[in-house]
């Protein structure tokens, strides 16, 4: 019974000491674990200008290395089940996902053009 503990209890040891191994591997190859960051002020203004301009929200999220949530709750009143605050402000277009969402170029064949645009953020 008391060599199960042990074999147990170096078993959890040997499993500690290998996590804490990788994160410090990870760390010294730059990678660094946890949640993004929160999106800033002027991010929110960048990202609400380049969704209006077509770019997919996925690549907005990697262009400024924050997560999906924080650019959709920055571009919430500009999707298509919201509406606008404001009269003025102009509402989203329907937008084709070409190529998939890591596919930073998009065809603008809603607005009649064949020309392709990037993704600018």
């Amino acid at each position: 019974m008391v060599q199960t503990l042990a074999a147990g209890e170096l078993q959890r040891d040997l499993l500690r000491e290998l996590t804490y191994d990788g994160l410090r591997a990870a760390e010294a190859k730059g990678n660094k674990g946890g949640r993004r960051p929160a999106a800033e002020a002027e991010l929110v203004d960048a990202g609400r200008i380049a969704y209006l301009e077509g770019c997919f929200l996925a690549a907005l999220a990697r262009d400024h290395q924050v997560g999906r949530g924080a650019i959709r709750t920055a571009v919430a009143d500009l999707l298509f089940d919201h509406t606008a605050a404001d009269p003025g402000t102009p509402a989203a277009q329907g937008l084709a996902n070409c190529g998939g969402s890591r596919n930073r170029w998009r065809l603008s064949w809603h607005r009649g053009g064949k020309e392709t645009t990037p993704c600018v953020g």
